[in-house]
């Protein structure tokens, strides 16, 4: 297959990643399968022990763990199920469902700080933090109940809204009545506000809104002048809206054929779009304050030289807000599904246990979608977006009722920011 295969809109997919094999599948938990304890106590207690060390993230968290450990020691000498967690997350002592009289003494002797290696200021560490933080609030809303209809104020038609809601993808659903946003983009357009809010350029409307409480919105919000941005997405709603909001301003694109021109102009069922390469941008250095992309990464064959490219063509100082499917383990490594080789031809993982090619509906490609060239691990993600440049990444996971956004575990987005006076080269 040719890299037609590749485009700049991806398909509707949430923050955690497709489904693998049970032996290669990536997971919010720091699990312990069940058939791989020993029955020697030592033995399992070193096993408990290990995981704890996983999960904890602070010497309060092993004490904790230990605490409860031995309360219930006597009463469930053999572990029967996994112990869930959010990676990082302390471990509080109801989770527990494993015990050993061993576990205690263990995470006692050897409880202390875990030493990274990075600097806690460092562009990683914050990056990793800021994901961490995003993990545990995720972690709150799992749980919260599922929304069949619902009211809510949307952030782009700045109305009240009603939506229906599909327990089967709610990220994917609740489009609003007012604006046609789904669920998902309606946390991207609050990113987005975050993003101009920290420009400072308010209009009266926006700053009486932000101090009364109220919600807020696109049209409350005025851009400071000669404010540029660029969308790899340009259809669907949240583009038109975006469109309307940034006039001459705005930008945005669609990944038409290998043949095509960078730049070129091309008829689409959509109307008249722009053709990019995000791994060749046509647009000079420094040219865009804010750069958005939803869903779109997971499909470019090398997203890293793709992300030098949005970190080229923002302004010092410029915010790169986007979502892509993410296994958010800081310590997960992207997994590689399809790759191009020399010819542009694909070819797909070898791993048995990896099932591929694997493909995500789109408009753009109706008939078939487009393949889906790799699933990102924040702990490779994260310290790569740090080498290109970016100051760091600031993770959200965003659950809030009053703009419909109620997927379970939330919507994860990302804002990176351009330092301020690190320029590429023109």
């Amino acid at each position: 297959m040719s890299l037609q295969t590749y485009s700049t809109r991806g398909a509707a997919f949430n923050h955690t990643p497709v489904p693998l094999s049970p032996t290669t599948q990536p997971t919010h938990t720091c699990d312990l399968p069940a058939q791989a304890m020993v029955r020697h106590p030592l033995r399992r207690g070193q096993q408990l022990f290990n995981t704890a060390k996983r999960c904890a993230s602070s010497f309060r968290a092993r004490v904790l763990i230990g605490v409860a450990a031995a309360i219930c020691a006597g009463s469930v000498p053999h572990m029967t199920t996994t112990t869930p967690c959010v990676t990082s997350r302390p471990v509080e002592a109801q989770q527990l469902v494993a015990c050993s009289p061993q576990w205690l003494l263990m995470i006692l002797s050897s409880a202390r700080p875990v030493h990274t290696g990075l600097n806690s200021g460092s562009c990683v560490e914050k990056s990793l933090a800021s994901m961490r933080r995003a993990n545990v609030h995720a972690a709150k809303s799992i749980e919260l109940r599922v929304y069949n209809k619902s009211r809510f104020f949307d952030p782009c038609s700045c109305e009240e809204s009603d939506a229906e809601f599909s327990s089967d993808n709610m990220r994917e659903s609740g489009r609003s009545s007012t604006s046609g946003t789904i669920v998902r983009q309606r946390a991207v357009v609050l990113s987005i506000l975050h993003v101009l809010y920290a420009h400072q350029h308010m209009s009266t409307n926006a700053t009486v809104r932000r101090e009364r409480g109220s919600p807020l919105c696109l049209k409350d919000v005025q851009p400071p002048e000669n404010f540029t941005v660029y969308n790899t997405e340009a259809h669907g709603e949240a583009h038109k809206w975006f469109a309307n909001k940034f006039g001459a301003a705005y930008t945005a694109s669609e990944y038409v054929s290998p043949s095509a021109e960078p730049a070129s102009m091309h008829q689409t069922p959509f109307g008249t779009v722009r053709h990019e390469d995000l791994r060749a941008l046509s647009f000079t250095s420094n040219s865009f304050d804010l750069v958005l992309s939803a869903e779109v990464f997971e499909h470019i064959p090398e997203p890293y030289v793709a992300l030098n490219e949005v970190f080229r063509v923002l302004k010092p100082g410029g915010s790169y807000v986007w979502t892509v499917p993410l296994n958010s383990n800081t310590h997960a490594k992207d997994i590689q599904f399809s790759m191009l080789n020399a010819a542009g031809q694909r070819f797909d993982s070898a791993d048995p246990a990896i099932k591929s090619p694997q493909f995500h509906g789109d408009p753009m490609a109706p008939e078939g979608g487009i393949v889906v060239f790799q699933i990102f691990g924040a702990g490779e993600l994260l310290p790569k977006m740090c080498e290109i440049g970016f100051a760091y990444t600031h993770a959200h996971s965003t659950y809030d009722e009053k703009y419909g956004i109620v997927a379970p575990g939330g919507v994860m987005t990302m804002i990176a920011r351009k330092p301020p006076t690190k320029a590429a080269d023109a």
